[in-house]
């Protein structure tokens, strides 16, 4: 539970990030531009530069920061004891000595994420800083391995966080609009827990999927993809990070030679 509500509350938090990206970067038709980059020296996400400047938030005592590209100079406001309305009058004050209207950062989002009590005015609490560190660790760990999939795959993208989920991931592009998804996500409705994924557009047919990698299995409910919850990645690998990281890296690996060969036999059935 103390998990959940650490992730529920940088959701929230993470969403100052988006209306700027929203407000001040030029829009692009994926929403791409509102997509964050994971900082492993500072264990945060940080936006893309607006004005010579990042806006980041640190995810191990949830705590924003206001800083130069080079991160040579910061500014840190931390967010234990505060609300999102006091939290965004600081975010207007850093971007008026920008010499930027504060207008389009106070535009209302396009999509909802959870609730939780601090989107209806209450404050955030970090009094127990370990689950805070735990879901920072999380965004780390998928954040080095996600990398070595993309090193490995030349048609992925660079790894980026997606505020809508808070889903970190790369995503593989193939020809006829075909792609393959491989992310961690912090925990959502469906697994109240974080979990890595790998899903394929077009959705395959349940029935033809490939064999779970082991330790994942196949979730086929609203949406298709094979899905490793950390539960089975710890479990008989307690501290033993790199027999944890060996077996996710297998989970990708092997998940998407099988989402690969079965996208490739599809499309020779469907070719003339």
């Amino acid at each position: 539970m103390q998990l959940a509500d650490a992730r529920l509350q940088c959701h929230h938090a993470l969403q100052l990030l988006t209306r700027i990206a929203r407000g001040y970067l030029p829009a692009v038709p994926d929403d791409s531009h509102t997509n964050l980059k994971w900082d492993a020296e500072a264990r945060a996400l940080t936006t893309q530069p607006v004005g010579g400047r990042e806006f980041a938030l640190r995810l191990d005592d949830l705590c924003l920061l206001w800083r130069t590209t080079t991160a040579r100079e910061q500014v840190a406001y931390p967010l234990d004891g505060r609300t999102l309305d006091e939290a965004s009058a600081w975010v207007a004050v850093n971007l008026q000595e920008l010499g930027l209207p504060v207008e389009p950062f106070y535009q209302p989002l396009q999509f909802e994420i959870p609730i939780h009590g601090v989107g209806e005015g209450g404050t955030f609490v970090v009094h127990e800083a370990s689950p805070f560190e735990e879901l920072a660790s999380y965004y780390n760990n998928a954040a080095l391995v996600l990398t070595q999939v993309h090193q490995s795959n030349p048609e992925s993208a660079e790894v980026r966080c997606w505020p809508h989920h808070f889903d970190i991931a790369t995503l593989l592009t193939f020809d006829e609009g075909r792609t393959i998804g491989c992310g961690m996500s912090p925990g959502d409705e469906w697994y109240h827990q974080p979990y890595f994924y790998v899903n394929a557009w077009p959705y395959p047919d349940p029935a033809s999927l490939p064999p779970a990698a082991p330790g994942s299995d196949w979730h086929t409910q609203i949406w298709t993809g094979a899905v490793l919850t950390a539960e089975n990645i710890v479990r008989d690998r307690e501290d033993k990070g790199e027999e944890q990281e060996a077996f996710t890296r297998q989970f990708f690996e092997q998940t998407i030679a099988g989402l690969r060969s079965l996208q490739g036999a599809r499309r020779r059935v469907t070719e003339p």
